[in-house]
C-alpha cells in the first residue's frame, strides 16, 4: 500500500492542468435536458442518537462505547436510519461501517463536526491514507443520494472514475429518484446542507498548513468532483457543483490570508533591507527572505488550485441549464470576489457577473445584481471595478428600466444611481433613468429619487446659482431710499430658494417628456415558458381600467366628497421626492414664489434687480408644475395617509401641529392664489383642490369670516365663467366642502340659495328660444349646450340640486325634460353631439339617483307620478339607445354608456324597499329586466365581443400586411388598445353586462356569452372574465337546494360546451378554481349532487351522446373530437368526494356506452382522455378502499350496490369514527378493592361525559359525528 500510494502522489504532482482534461461524460450537460426533481411528499422518521468511533484511545469513544453496552443490557434496541435514494426516501443502517461513515455521522449528529474531522484527519495521516480518501470520495456520493460506494481501484487509479459513476449511474438508474437530499425538502435533510458546507468549509481549515499541498487530497477531489459535475445525472451534477464551489471558497480564503501574511512578509523585508548595509546579510534577513518565498509559493500553490476547479467546474456549470446550479455559481464567485479580491476582482471574472445580467431565470439575475452591488459599495473596489461597470453600463440601465421582477428592479436601479455617484453615466442617460419618477409604482419611483436629487444638485441648480452669484457680483451698487449707498450683496442678493424651484420644475418637464418616448428593450433573448420573457424585460404597465369599470359610476351620489379623478403623474412624482429633496419641505417659500410677478414687464424694480430676473421667472408649463407640485405638497402635509396611523401619539401631534400651520397659511393666501390665476383654466383647476384640502377651521380661528365667504364667492364664479369640465369638477367639490362647514353654515346657506337661483336662470338662459328637436343644430348651439350641461353634470355628481331640475322650463316640460330632449338626440347619430348626449345622459342619471335616495330615506312620502313617467320614458330611451338598432343611430361611444346606465338603473330600482312604494295613481318604482330584454342585451355585448375580436386579430397579424392604408389602420388600432381609457371605453359594455349578472339583474346563464370567450380576445377581455367568475361563485354555496347554484353550474357547463375547442380545458381550470375558492367558506360548500348532475353526469352525456353519433355516421375524426371533452371534465375530479357520486357517474357512462354501441378500443389513442378520466374520479373510491363493480346490476337505483370494498378498510374507518369507548376492565390481579372503586368511579365519569357530549353533538355539530350517521345512514 505504501509504494502504491507513493507512485499515486508522485503521478499527481506530474499531472496536467485539469482543465485540459476533458470528462468523457461532460460534452452533453451543458445543453442537456434538464431531469425532473419533484418533491416528494413523504415524511422520513428522524435518527435516533447513535455513536460508534474508531478513536479506541479517544476518552469521548470511551464514553460511547460505555453508553451502547449499556443500552445493550437493558435490551433497548436503537434503530438508526439514513436517506437513501428518494424513491423509499431512507434506508435502514444495519451495516457497521455504514453507520460510522462520514455521512452517517454528519446526518445522524453524533458527534460535532470538529470531532468528525479530527478523527479523519487522524486516519488520513495515519498508515490509512487512501482508505481516508476512499471514504472522503464515499460521503461525496452519499450526500448525491446513492447508497452504492464506490470501488476502491478507482481512487488509486484516476482511469477508473468515470467508468466507476457510470457503474453507480446504472446500479441506481431503476429507482425512480425524485429529490436527492441537498435537493429534498424532507425533514430529516432540513440541515444536511449547511452540514455539508461546514464540513468541507471546516476540513480545508483543518488540513491548510500540510494536508492540501501533499499532491493527494486536493487533486483528488479535483479529479472527482470535476467527473461529478459534468454528469447528466443531476444528484451527482448538482451536488458535486455544491461542494466544488464550497471548497473554493474555503481555499479562497486560505489564499487571501497567505497573500496578505506575504504583503506584510514584503513590506517587513524591504524595511530590513534599508536598514541593513549592502552585503552584510543579517539571520533575520535570511529569515524574511524564506518567509517571503514560502508564502508566496504557498499562494501559487493555492491559486493553482483555484485555477483547476474553476477551469473544471465553474467555468462549464456556470452556463448549466439547471437555473440552481447557475445560481449557485454566481452567488460563490460574489462570495470569492469579497473574500479574495486581489485575485477576484478582475475583469476575467467580473465577466461572468456581467452575463449574468442576461440570464432568462431571475433568480440569477438577482444574484448577479446583489453581488455587484455589493463589491461596488466599497470605495476600495470602485475603481478595479469601472471598467467592468462601462463594459455592461448600458444592460444596468436596461434592467432598471424594463425588469419585470420588481425587486430586482430596484436593485437595478440602486446600481445605476452608484453609477451616476461615480460619474459613469451620461446627461442622456440619467434623463432616461429619471423619467422613472413617472411611473406607475410607487418602489420605482421611491428608489430613482437619490439619482433625481443628484442630477438637480450637480446639473441644474449649483450651475444656476453660480451663474447668477457671478452675475450678481458684477452689477453696480444701488441706493436705498434715504440716499445712502449699500453694498451689492444686500441689495442684489440671490434668491436660492426661487432657483431651485425653477430648476426643480425645469427637470421635471424633461423627464416628463423623456417618460413619454416609449422604448423597447435591448434584448430580444427568447425564454421558455417557465422563464422570463425577453430576459425578464417588459415595459411599465399603466394601471388596469378594467378592474375599475364597476366603480366607474357611482350609485350613492353623496359618496363624491373630494376629487377621485386619477392622480396626476407629476403628483405622483413630487410625492415620492419630497423625502429625497429638501426644498420641496418649504411649502411656505413655495407659495410666496407662486405670488410673486417675476415678468421683467411688469417689475417696478431697480435695473440691477431686473437683471436676474431671467433666473426666476417661470415658463407657463414651469408655473403649472409647482402649481401641481404645491397641491402635491399640501395633500401630503394634512391629508394623513393610512400608514400614519400607526405612528407614536408625539409624532401623530406633530402632524395635526403641521396641518394646522399649512391650513392657516394657504387660508391667508387661497384668494391672492385665485385672484392671480383666474383665467388660466388648467391653473385655476389645480389651485381649487386647495379649499378641498385644507381644514376650515383655519378660518374660525384666524377670525377670516369675510375671507370665507370671499372664497365662496369667487369659487361660483370660477364655476360659471370657466368653459372646461376639470374646472367645473373641481369648483363643484370646493363649492360642496365650503357650504357643508357647519361653524359657517349660516354665512353660507344665503350663498348657496343664490347660487341655485343663478343656476336655474342661467339654465333657462341657455335653453331658452331653441329648437331641441330639429334634425340638426348649429355648431354655436352645440358648443353652449355642452359647456352649459358640463357645469350641471359636475354639479349634481356631487350636490342634490334635483329642486333645480323640477322647475319648469315652459307651459309643458320641466328642467329634466328639457335634458331628455337632449338625449333623445343621441339616436340622430351625430358624431359632433356625442359629449352633450353623454352629459345629457349623466345628469338623468345622477338625477334619477338623488331622487331614490330621497324616496328612500323618507319611506313615508308618495313619489309623484311624474317622477315614475320620467324615469320609464330615461329608461326607455336608453334602451333604445343601447339595443333598439332599428330606432336609433347612436355612436358607439353613446351606445355603450346608454347600455351601462340602463344595467345601473334596473339595479338601482331593483331594491326590494321600492316594491311597496307606489305614486298616487299606484304605479310602482320597482324595475324589473325584461326577459326579451335581456336577450337583446346579450346579443349587444356579442357584438361588442366581435368587434373586440376583430380588433385583437389586427393587432396580432399586423406584421402580416405591406399595405399602407392596412398599415395605418393597424397603427390606429395599436394606439387604441395602448390607451387605458380607449380600452376601458372598449370594455364597458362587457364589464356592465358581468354587473347585471353578478348583481342580479340579468339571468345567470346569459354569462356563457362571455365566459365562453375566454383566451381568444387577448389578456384584457381575459382579466374581466376572471373578475366576472370570482365575482359569480358567490352563489354557488348560498344553499344547499339554491336554483342559483344549479343554474351558476348550468352556465359553467355550457360555457364549456360552446368555447372553441382548444380553449375549454385552460376554461375549465379557471372554473374548477372558482369552485375550489367558493368552497373556502368552511360553513357554505358547493352542493356535491349540484356538482355531480350539472357537471359530471351532464358532461359524460354530451360527450357520449355526440361520439355516439359521430360514429353511427363513421365519422371518425370528430368522434375522437368530441372524447377529447373528458380533459375537460378530468379537470372537476378533484371536486368530487362521495363514493356514490362516483358509482352515479359511472353507472351513468355504463348506460349510455350501451345505449350507444360504442366501447373501448384497447389501442386506441382517442379514448385516453377517457381512461384518464375514469382514472381520476376512481381515486375518491381509492382512498376510501373502495372499487366499482360495472358487473353488478342488482338495484340499479341504488349507487352503492356498485360499489365493493376492497382491503375490507369501510368497516374500520366506520369503527374509527365512534366515539372512544374507555376499556375500565385490565385485566390486572394485584387489583385493590379501592383501587378498583376509584376507577368505576371514574369511568362512571368518563361514561357520563361522553353521553353529555353524545346529545350536544346536534347542537354543535361535530364534523365527526355528523361524518359517521351519514355513512351508517347511507
Amino acid at each position: 500500500m505504501g509504494t502504491a500510494l507513493k507512485e499515486n502522489v508522485l503521478r499527481r504532482s506530474r499531472r496536467q492542468p485539469a482543465s485540459q482534461q476533458k470528462s468523457t461524460t461532460e460534452k452533453n450537460v451543458e445543453k442537456s435536458t434538464p431531469i425532473s426533481d419533484n418533491d416528494s411528499e413523504s415524511e422520513v422518521d428522524e435518527l435516533m442518537e447513535t455513536d460508534d468511533s474508531d478513536s479506541s484511545d479517544s476518552e469521548e469513544a470511551d464514553n460511547v462505547k460505555s453508553a451502547r453496552e449499556n443500552k445493550q443490557r437493558k435490551k433497548r434496541v436503537v434503530k438508526t436510519t439514513l436517506p437513501e435514494s428518494p424513491s423509499d426516501g431512507f434506508q435502514e443502517l444495519d451495516e457497521e461501517d455504514d453507520i460510522h461513515s462520514l455521512y452517517g455521522q454528519l446526518l445522524a449528529h453524533n458527534l460535532t463536526l470538529d470531532n468528525i474531522i479530527e478523527e479523519w484527519v487522524e486516519k488520513y495521516k495515519g498508515p490509512e491514507k487512501m482508505d481516508a480518501v476512499h471514504d472522503l470520495v464515499n460521503f461525496i456520493t452519499r450526500s448525491c443520494g446513492t447508497k452504492e460506494k464506490v470501488d476502491p481501484k478507482a481512487i488509486e487509479d484516476d482511469d477508473y472514475i468515470v467508468e466507476a459513476l457510470q457503474n453507480l449511474e446504472k446500479k441506481i438508474a431503476s429507482d425512480r429518484y425524485t429529490e436527492y437530499p441537498i435537493a429534498s425538502k424532507l425533514r430529516v435533510f432540513k440541515t444536511l446542507k449547511t452540514d455539508l458546507i461546514a464540513f468541507w468549509k471546516k476540513l480545508i481549515e483543518e488540513c491548510q498548513y500540510d494536508i492540501i499541498y501533499d499532491g493527494l487530497l486536493i487533486e483528488t477531489l479535483q479529479e472527482w468532483l470535476a467527473t461529478m459535475s459534468s454528469s447528466t445525472f443531476r444528484p451527482f451534477r448538482h451536488t458535486a457543483t455544491m461542494i466544488a464551489l464550497n471548497l473554493i471558497s474555503a481555499l479562497s480564503t486560505v489564499a487571501n490570508r497567505a497573500f496578505q501574511e506575504k504583503k506584510i512578509a514584503n513590506r517587513q523585508l524591504g524595511a530590513e533591507r534599508r536598514k541593513t548595509s549592502s552585503g552584510n546579510a543579517t539571520e533575520r534577513l535570511k529569515m524574511l527572505e524564506e518567509k517571503s518565498k514560502t508564502l508566496a509559493n504557498k499562494e501559487t500553490r493555492l491559486n493553482g488550485y483555484i485555477k483547476h476547479y474553476l477551469d473544471s467546474v465553474f467555468v462549464h456549470r456556470s452556463r448549466d441549464v439547471e437555473a440552481i446550479i447557475r445560481t449557485e455559481c454566481i452567488k460563490h464567485l460574489g462570495e470569492w470576489m469579497e473574500q479574495y479580491p486581489s485575485h477576484f476582482l478582475d475583469n476575467n471574472y467580473l465577466r461572468y457577473m456581467g452575463w449574468a445580467l442576461n440570464d432568462k431565470s431571475s433568480h440569477v439575475r438577482a444574484e448577479s445584481i446583489k453581488s455587484i452591488i455589493a463589491l461596488y459599495d466599497r470605495e476600495a473596489n470602485a475603481t478595479k471595478m469601472e471598467p467592468f461597470m462601462q463594459r455592461f453600463k448600458n444592460r444596468m440601465i436596461e434592467m432598471a428600466l424594463y425588469e419585470v421582477d420588481q425587486p430586482i428592479r430596484i436593485q437595478a436601479i440602486r446600481l445605476c444611481v452608484s453609477l451616476a455617484e461615480n460619474s459613469i453615466l451620461e446627461p442622456n442617460e440619467c434623463t432616461e433613468l429619471g423619467a422613472l419618477v413617472f411611473s406607475d409604482l410607487p418602489k420605482v419611483r421611491n428608489a430613482i429619487t437619490p439619482l433625481i436629487h443628484l442630477t438637480l444638485e450637480n446639473n441644474y441648480v449649483n450651475p444656476k446659482l453660480e451663474e447668477a452669484k457671478a452675475k450678481a457680483a458684477t452689477l453696480p451698487p444701488t441706493r436705498s431710499t434715504g440716499g445712502r449707498t449699500r453694498g451689492v450683496a444686500s441689495e442684489t442678493e440671490v434668491d436660492q430658494n426661487a432657483i431651485q424651484f425653477k430648476c426643480l420644475a425645469t427637470i421635471l418637464l424633461e423627464y416628463s417628456k423623456a417618460s413619454q418616448v416609449v422604448k423597447k428593450p435591448k434584448s430580444n433573448t427568447e425564454a421558455d415558458d417557465s422563464e422570463s420573457v425577453d430576459n425578464g424585460m417588459e415595459l411599465d404597465t399603466r394601471s388596469d381600467p378594467i378592474q375599475q369599470s364597476a366603480d366607474k359610476l357611482s350609485i350613492d351620489p353623496r359618496s363624491k366628497s373630494v376629487s377621485n379623478d386619477e392622480d396626476s403623474r407629476i403628483a405622483q412624482a413630487i410625492s415620492s421626492l419630497v423625502p429625497a429633496i429638501p426644498i420641496l419641505g418649504e411649502w411656505k417659500a413655495l407659495v410666496d414664489f407662486l405670488l410673486k410677478d417675476y415678468s421683467t414687464a411688469a417689475s417696478t424694480e431697480s435695473d440691477a434687480s431686473n437683471s436676474l430676473q431671467q433666473y426666476y421667472q417661470l415658463t407657463d408649463d414651469e408655473e403649472y408644475v409647482l402649481i401641481e407640485a404645491l397641491v402635491a405638497v399640501v395633500t401630503l402635509c394634512v391629508d394623513s395617509p393610512a400608514e400614519r396611523r400607526t405612528k407614536s401619539k408625539k409624532k401623530t401631534a406633530a402632524d395635526e401641529e403641521t396641518k394646522n400651520n399649512v391650513s392657516r397659511y394657504i387660508a391667508q393666501m387661497l384668494t391672492r392664489l385665485m385672484s392671480k390665476y383666474a383665467a388660466d383654466a388648467n391653473k385655476i383647476a389645480k389651485i381649487l383642490i386647495l379649499p378641498q384640502l385644507i381644514s376650515l377651521s383655519a378660518y374660525t380661528d384666524l377670525r377670516m369670516p369675510k375671507a370665507y365667504e370671499q372664497l365662496l364667492e369667487d369659487v361660483k364664479k370660477m364655476f360659471v365663467r370657466h368653459t372646461t369640465s376639470q374646472v367645473h369638477l373641481n369648483a363643484a367639490l370646493a363649492i360642496k366642502r365650503l357650504t357643508s362647514f357647519e361653524s359657517m353654515a349660516l354665512a353660507t346657506e344665503a350663498s348657496l340659495n343664490e347660487f341655485r337661483d343663478e343656476l336655474a336662470i342661467l339654465f333657462k338662459r341657455n335653453f331658452a328660444d331653441k329648437d331641441l328637436q330639429t334634425t340638426k343644430l348649429s355648431e354655436n348651439d352645440v358648443h353652449t349646450f355642452t359647456i352649459a350641461l358640463s357645469r350641471y353634470q359636475r354639479i349634481i355628481e356631487v350636490m342634490d340640486i334635483t329642486d333645480m331640475f323640477e322647475e319648469s322650463f315652459s307651459k309643458d316640460n320641466l328642467n329634466v325634460q328639457v335634458v331628455h330632449l337632449l338625449l333623445e338626440r343621441g339616436k340622430l347619430g351625430h358624431p359632433e353631439e356625442t359629449v352633450m348626449v353623454i352629459s345629457a345622459a349623466t345628469i338623468l342619471f345622477q338625477y334619477l339617483a338623488w331622487k331614490s335616495y330621497q324616496v328612500l330615506a323618507d319611506t313615508s312620502s308618495v313619489p309623484s307620478t311624474k317622477l315614475v313617467a320620467i324615469r320609464n320614458d330615461i329608461v326607455h330611451t336608453l334602451t333604445d339607445l343601447a339595443l333598439n338598432n332599428e330606432l336609433s343611430q347612436a355612436v358607439d361611444s353613446i351606445r355603450r354608456l346608454s347600455f351601462q346606465m340602463f344595467v345601473d338603473l334596473h339595479w338601482l330600482f331593483s331594491n326590494e324597499q321600492f316594491k311597496s312604494i307606489r305614486s298616487a295613481d299606484g304605479s310602482s318604482l320597482m324595475l324589473r329586466s325584461a326577459p326579451n330584454l335581456q336577450v337583446s342585451a346579450s346579443q349587444y355585448v356579442e357584438q361588442e365581443l366581435d368587434k373586440w375580436g376583430q380588433i385583437y386579430s389586427t393587432q396580432e397579424n399586423e406584421d402580416d400586411s405591406d399595405d399602407d392604408e392596412t398599415r395605418e389602420n393597424n397603427e390606429q388600432i395599436s394606439s387604441l388598445l395602448s390607451d387605458p381609457k380607449k380600452q376601458y371605453e372598449l370594455l364597458t359594455p362587457i364589464a356592465a353586462f358581468a354587473k347585471a349578472i353578478l348583481l342580479g339583474v340579468f339571468d345567470t346563464h346569459l354569462a356563457v356569452k362571455v365566459i365562453k370567450r375566454y383566451r381568444t380576445l387577448g389578456p384584457e377581455l381575459d382579466e374581466a372574465i376572471k373578475a366576472m367568475i370570482f365575482s359569480i361563485k358567490d352563489n354557488l354555496n348560498t344553499v344547499p337546494d339554491s336554483k342559483v347554484a344549479q343554474d351558476t353550474l348550468s352556465m359553467y357547463f355550457d360555457a364549456l360546451k360552446e368555447s372553441q375547442l382548444d380553449k375549454p380545458l385552460q376554461l375549465a381550470r379557471l372554473l374548477a378554481g372558482s369552485i375550489k375558492a367558493a368552497d373556502s367558506d368552511p360553513f357554505h360548500k358547493t352542493s356535491p349532487d349540484h356538482l355531480t348532475d350539472k357537471i359530471h353526469i351532464a358532461g359524460v352525456t354530451y360527450c357520449i351522446s355526440k361520439a355516439g353519433g359521430y360514429s353511427k355516421i363513421n365519422n371518425q375524426e370528430s368522434k375522437a373530437t368530441c372524447l377529447k371533452f373528458f380533459k375537460v371534465l378530468t379537470v372537476f375530479s378533484p371536486l368530487l368526494t362521495r363514493a356514490r357520486d362516483v358509482a352515479k357517474i359511472r353507472r351513468q357512462i355504463d348506460s349510455l356506452m350501451e345505449e350507444h354501441g360504442l366501447t373501448v378500443e384497447a389501442d386506441g389513442k382517442d379514448w385516453d382522455a377517457y381512461t384518464a378520466y375514469l382514472s381520476s374520479i376512481d381515486t375518491v373510491l381509492q382512498k376510501k378502499g373502495l372499487r366499482y363493480d360495472s358487473s353488478n346490476k342488482v338495484n340499479t337505483g341504488s349507487n352503492q350496490r356498485h360499489l365493493i370494498d376492497v382491503d375490507q378498510n369501510l368497516p374500520e374507518e366506520i369503527e374509527r369514527l365512534q366515539p372512544q369507548v374507555v376499556d375500565v376492565d385490565d385485566g390486572s390481579d394485584e387489583e385493590s378493592d379501592d383501587e378498583r372503586l376509584q376507577r368505576k368511579s371514574k369511568a362512571s365519569k368518563l361514561s357520563q361525559r361522553g353521553i353529555k357530549r353524545k346529545a350536544d353533538t346536534s347542537s354543535k355539530q361535530d364534523a365527526k359525528q355528523i361524518r359517521l350517521s351519514r355513512m351508517v345512514e347511507k
